[in-house]
């Protein structure tokens, strides 16, 4: 039970991060941003903050973490083992 309480607790991380990128930018501004972001090279996300602004920087977060989670989910949980 622990488990499936993580991964609810980074889901709704992951949301409000969603959340603070929309409230900070456009849609435009966002998009515009994530291409940038796609097609820079960099590992911080200080980094995407200066390149694409912080609408998209904070999408961009929330989209790898909640690819992260939906990627981990099955092994803890035990369906592929």
């Amino acid at each position: 039970m622990g488990s499936r309480k993580s991964y609810l607790t980074f889901f709704i991380f992951s949301l409000s991060l969603l959340a603070a990128g929309i409230f900070l930018s456009t849609p435009s501004e966002i998009f515009k941003g994530l291409k940038v972001i796609i097609s820079a090279e960099g590992t911080l996300i200080t980094d995407y903050f200066a390149l694409a602004g912080p609408g998209a920087a904070m999408v961009n977060s929330a989209a790898v973490t909640m690819i992260s989670i939906l990627l981990l989910t099955p092994i803890v949980l035990g369906v592929l083992t």
